[in-house]
């Protein structure tokens, strides 16, 4: 097939690249526009041209590459994966360098700079066709067939399409179009392989994901709004558009809660779905799409969610399978850009002044400071997905803490961590989620999983459930938050899990004031088994002297009857790099039912921490100074002071 057979009328290959010219010369100069105001920044330019050197002699970071730059060839090799890490050849096959270098073009007038972008690209179509697609029964064996567009070590997984068609050669075709680098031919030759990924995009992924509730499948959708957007003359083109916008409004629909919280449970590929909306609602801008109200509606409900997963010091909260990463910029930049306000994101400008004038005005930013610096402490329960955030305001100062417990898991983006939780005391991260490190089979891959490096409790010496491989794990057993607290100055929140059984494990974590957080378990030991308490520590010089682990950063009161160790430990602050923590370990090998209080603090007056249990439930107590402080956590989900 050639691109004359999937085009509605007639042309030549010079009257169909002058008709594309003609469609979207609006467009191009709005963008000529806005980088000529980048371009009038002084030392931007500069920057950028650095910013590409390595892109132009073809290095790379890339997932195994151990976080340093590696020669992807010349041209890019783009069937191999060089690495021990399949995600190598698909994020390399994602092209994230198109963009920058197609931009630089115009920036300097240096045509190296297209020439790289154009190279690429029909190099790529010269030695990555697509060869024919499943036919459209399902059976079993094209069942197969089908996933090799969603797992298989191959530039045509359809991911990688999605984001190819939104995230680098639609910017690419964008900048140059009007080039008189493209010529004829080669503007045809693009286009068609761009009509081969929408074709991939359409009749592929609707196949795997029916019910529209992974991420995967918004990039995919987004990518076929936007090759429908660039191409009106496909004869495709209108059912693909339409198709793209009903299949989109149903992703927020199966995969954004009533209270706006992504099902898969992990901050950052929730703020991935919600960046991809927010880039659908950029698309339908530009060319004049409807976007049905709910999806906005969605937005908002989602940026809420993410909001409250930033920490005081910047990082968005990185629990399942989440890096260590800042997105006040594109969270800001977005929400403001859809809605021509700041709304609830004005919070997070207590924590950010470096929010660029290009994302949001300055005056807009003043202003947004100045309610931020006041915001009150607010809390944000995600009961559809068994998470819970909270924090005493928005400061560099201000104690910030998130809890997790949902089981059966959703997806293998979940690690094994029922009633494991993040915490910063004033400001300072206390105790912390390892990250991911890395998503390829392998021993770090587990360890970075496991409950073991994550600050829960575990029984016998065994996960709440199997780790099975980097995806996947064997059967659990419900668990979940049972109710969430707001007493005058305290948050709190309680669950509990059955993954155990017959054993049962209960836990109440609350943030009192900003500088006292409690941990309480409460274990139904019926097989006898050993119980171990983890905490991930951020700070790796704590060590243990009788029933306090301490640093110059905090103090942890610890369980009685329980044996204490500091052990070494890593947290991964992106992809194949870590840094050195430490994990506290709490043992106790008296096989019995019994409740354990662990108490964090940052001061020094907090002391005497007791748990019991009583008649209505579990007593808490602790002294704060000559003051007694008290809590009662009854069976049937009630906490009050006592």
């Amino acid at each position: 097939m050639k691109l004359e057979n999937v085009l509605i009328g007639k042309y030549t290959d010079a009257e169909y690249l002058a008709r594309q010219r003609e469609l979207h010369k609006a467009r191009f100069e709005k963008l000529i526009q806005r980088l000529e105001k980048d371009k009038a920044k002084p030392g931007y330019v500069e920057k950028c041209v650095k910013d590409s050197e390595n892109s132009m002699k073809n290095l790379f970071v890339l997932p195994g590459t151990e976080g340093k730059l590696f020669d992807v060839g010349t041209p890019p090799a783009w069937n191999e994966c060089r690495t021990s890490d399949e995600e190598y050849l698909w994020h390399l096959n994602r092209m994230g360098w198109f963009k920058p270098l197609s931009r630089l073009y115009h920036l300097t007038g240096e045509s190296k700079y297209a020439e790289k972008v154009l190279l690429d690209m029909e190099n790529w179509i010269d030695t990555c066709p697509l060869g024919p697609l499943p036919d459209e029964n399902t059976t079993p064996e094209q069942m197969q067939e089908i996933r090799k567009f969603f797992s298989g070590l191959t530039p045509w997984r359809s991911l990688e399409v999605g984001i190819r068609t939104f995230d680098s050669w639609n910017f690419a075709y964008d900048y140059l179009l009007f080039s008189e680098l493209m010529t004829p031919e080669l503007h045809s030759k693009i286009a068609f392989s761009l009509y081969e990924h929408a074709v991939v995009l359409r009749e592929m992924s609707p196949r795997y994901w029916p019910d529209a509730n992974h991420n995967h499948y918004i990039h995919e959708m987004l990518g076929l709004l936007i090759v429908a957007c660039l191409f009106p003359d496909f004869a495709m083109s209108d059912s693909w558009r339409e198709f793209a916008i009903h299949e989109l409004t149903r992703c927020a629909r199966a995969q954004f809660t009533k209270d706006g919280g992504h099902i898969e449970g992990s901050p950052h590929y929730h703020q991935i779905c919600l960046n991809m909306f927010f880039s659908f609602l950029e698309v339908a801008g530009s060319f004049d799409v409807d976007v049905p109200a709910e999806i906005l509606d969605y937005c908002k409900k989602a940026a809420d969610y993410t909001l409250i997963c930033i920490g005081p010091d910047k990082i968005l909260s990185p629990i399942g399978d989440s890096p260590y990463r800042s997105v006040g910029e594109q969270i800001s930049r977005d929400y403001y850009s859809a809605f021509g306000e700041l709304g609830p994101v004005a919070k997070i400008f207590a924590i950010h002044d470096d929010i660029s004038a290009d994302a949001v005005p300055p005056h807009v930013q003043a202003e947004a400071r100045k309610y931020a610096l006041t915001a009150p402490a607010e809390d944000n329960p995600q009961p559809d997905i068994n998470q819970y955030f909270a924090r005493t305001g928005w400061k560099t100062d201000d104690s910030h803490f998130g809890f997790i417990c949902h089981s059966p898991i959703f997806n293998g983006h979940a690690h094994q961590d029922p009633m494991s939780f993040v915490l910063y005391l004033k400001g300072d991260p206390v105790v912390v989620d390892p990250s991911y490190f890395t998503y390829r089979q392998c021993e770090e891959r587990k360890l970075f999983k496991s409950p073991e490096y994550h600050s829960t409790l575990t029984l016998g010496d065994k996960p709440p459930f199997e780790y099975i491989d980097r995806w996947r794990y064997g059967p659990q057993r419900e668990g979940g938050i049972r109710k969430s607290y707001r007493l005058p100055d305290v948050f709190a929140v309680d669950a509990s899990h059955h993954c155990y059984d017959p054993d049962y494990h209960k836990r109440l974590c609350a943030l009192v004031g900003d500088d006292v957080f409690l941990v309480a378990d409460d274990v139904l030991n019926l097989t006898e088994s050993d119980v171990r308490i983890y905490f991930h520590m951020d700070d790796s010089t704590v060590k243990v002297e009788g029933r306090v682990a301490s640093s110059e950063r905090i103090r942890v009161l610890l369980p009685e009857g329980v044996s204490a160790e500091v052990s070494p430990s890593l947290k991964s602050l992106h992809t194949d790099v870590t840094v050195p923590s430490a994990r506290l370990i709490l043992t106790d090998k008296s096989p019995t039912s019994r409740q354990y209080l662990t108490v964090f603090t940052k001061r020094d007056d907090i002391t005497e921490p007791k748990i019991e249990r009583v008649k209505d439930g579990v007593l808490i107590s602790y002294k704060k100074g000559s003051e007694t402080v008290s809590f009662l956590w009854t069976f049937s989900c009630s906490l009050k002071r006592v």
